[in-house]
């Protein structure tokens, strides 16, 4: 027998409070059921490691039975070493050029070396140059891969990786100009391709279009054209070819408005993919997923699948019977995960913003501006597994809420961790430093387990787990953030 509550808005603050206490209550009760087995073998943390004035900071898995933790400001670039209990080993300052202005664009470690990616100007030239080093930091080579006279309206310079680690592709931003794109090699340290050439969306708008760089180095920039005002609603596509070309073809959508599309590459099967959300009209809500494949060399050959969603799925997303579905808001595209057989599991998050203005009244906001606060929730998740032509296998609804503020949701959403026999969903109770860690182990045929990993209290770590590192099938590496100092945190199943 159900219990209702009858309230007018003046105690809607305090029923939603009430609400809140009768969760945690549900969650501690299961927790305790499930903490007689605790699934986290083992937990490491390190000593703090003070990253004051750091721009930006990389952690890396294993380098000669060594983790190497990096941080940097403008020319400076700091490597801590520690061992397999994280313990510190070493500290190495580097000074990566002198006669130059210099901006460190990103340090990408692989198993056996590091690469520093900088940018410097000098003398009205601006130069990319990677610096390679070995796991004890001793530089074994560098290079300038790609230059280009500075013009006016230059904007920061951007960098997209292949799925390998191995190539990447600069981007040099001009408004009114000619942008410059170049491709190199972290293998070889050597460029692939660079061209000029001007954008139709000078902007260059994260919201509405992507970079895909494939691991031979052909690149992909996709811009949404999916306005529901638009009748032609299409992904408008340039293509940077290996040969120094750029071409462009269009995919258009037919009748459905697309949302929150992700594209990839399978660079074993060699073709397109991308898993998105769709509307049947401009209501907001999504009506459900579709996948989208093209082969590499055939980019007019594309082939759609469209999954509804059904009264069944959407009561058990939203935890409720529903008898008018008018579909699920809020959805996004977390990450697409190629399988060896051509089909794929896409991970599909709730996820929000809203502005909490001055005067105490609310509104969704997806631009950040100066003067406000942000509330940003990552709640339910669903995983959805389709083989080779899109067709569905099977979902499974992961349930969780995440809240934060001012943060950009970094402490928030989830993180994957890949074996051989399933996927490891990990993530976060609640965004504080007291908290459990879940997991929902998913299995290769969608049967899933819940267990928690571990309590974080009494331990002074605040995990983003988002951006860990995994480094062997039951090992990941996350870092800990708080009063300008990072913790490294081991964990092992």
């Amino acid at each position: 027998m159900g219990i209702n509550y009858f309230f007018d808005s003046k105690f809607k603050n305090l029923t939603n409070i009430m609400i809140h206490f009768l969760q945690k209550i549900f969650i501690t009760l299961t927790l305790l059921t499930l903490t007689q087995k605790i699934y986290a073998q083992n937990l490491t943390i390190s000593e703090p490691i003070n990253v004051f004035n750091a721009e930006s900071y990389a952690l890396s898995a294993k380098i000669n039975d060594r983790f190497l933790f990096f941080y940097w400001h403008a020319e400076l670039l700091t490597v801590n070493a520690l061992d397999n209990n994280l313990r510190n080993i070493w500290q190495k300052e580097i000074n990566i050029e002198k006669k130059y202005e210099v901006k460190i664009l990103d340090v990408i470690p692989n198993k056996i070396s590091f690469n520093v990616i900088a940018r410097m100007r000098k003398r009205n030239y601006t130069y990319i140059k990677v610096l390679k080093f070995d796991g004890q930091a001793k530089l074994l080579d560098s290079t300038t891969v790609c230059s280009w006279k500075e013009s006016l309206n230059e904007s920061e310079t951007e960098l997209f990786i292949s799925d390998d680690k191995r190539v990447v592709v600069a981007l040099n931003p001009n408004y009114y100009n000619e942008n410059i794109t170049c491709a190199f090699s972290l293998d070889s340290l050597r460029p692939i391709w660079k061209v000029k050439w001007k954008s139709k969306n000078p902007d260059f708008d994260d919201r509405k279009q992507q970079w895909l760089v494939t691991n031979d180095g052909k690149t992909f920039l996709f811009t949404d054209e999916n306005s529901p005002s638009k009748k032609a609603r299409q992904f408008d596509v340039l293509q940077f070819n290996t040969n120094q070309t750029v071409s462009d073809f269009k995919i258009n959508t037919g009748e459905i408005i697309a949302n929150n599309t992700l594209f990839n590459f399978d660079n074993k099967n060699k073709k397109l993919i991308a898993v998105g959300c769709y509307s049947n009209k401009n209501n907001g809500h999504n009506n459900g997923t579709f996948y989208l494949s093209i082969p590499e060399n055939n980019t007019i050959q594309a082939h759609w699948q469209i999954t509804p969603f059904t009264d069944e799925f959407v009561t058990s997303y939203i935890g409720k019977k529903v008898t008018d579905n008018k579909g699920v808001d809020d959805l996004k595209v977390q990450r697409i995960i190629n399988r060896s057989d051509g089909g794929v599991v896409a991970l599909i998050e709730k996820t929000r913003i809203t502005e909490r203005t001055t005067d105490g009244s609310n509104n969704t906001n997806t631009i950040i501006r100066n003067g406000h606060t942000y509330d940003f929730y990552c709640d339910n998740l669903f995983s959805l597994s389709l083989d080779s032509l899109g067709t569905k296998e099977w979902s499974q609804v992961y349930v969780k809420h995440q809240v934060s503020q001012d943060d950009d949701a970094r402490f928030s959403s989830f993180f994957i961790m890949r074996s051989p026999t399933s996927l490891r969903l990990i993530f976060n109770e609640d965004v504080e430093r007291n908290t459990n860690v879940y997991e929902y182990v998913i299995k290769n045929g969608g049967e899933v387990d819940r267990h928690v990993v571990l309590n974080t209290e009494a331990k002074d770590i605040y995990l983003r787990i988002r951006d860990a590192v995994q480094f062997a099938s039951n090992e990941i590496l996350i870092p800990s953030e708080g009063n300008k100092n990072v913790k490294l945190v081991k964990i092992s199943w």
